[in-house]
């Protein structure tokens, strides 16, 4: 079961200062990847 203690080791944490800070860039970048 994920609310299981034995898997808050196991926890995923969003940045989401960094995502807000980046994430145009990073998709831009993404995007000109997946066209090749």
């Amino acid at each position: 079961m994920p609310t299981d203690p034995a898997n808050s080791q196991n926890i995923f944490v969003t940045q989401y200062d960094f995502w807000a800070d980046y994430r145009d860039d990073i998709d831009a970048k993404y995007q000109s990847w997946l066209a090749g």
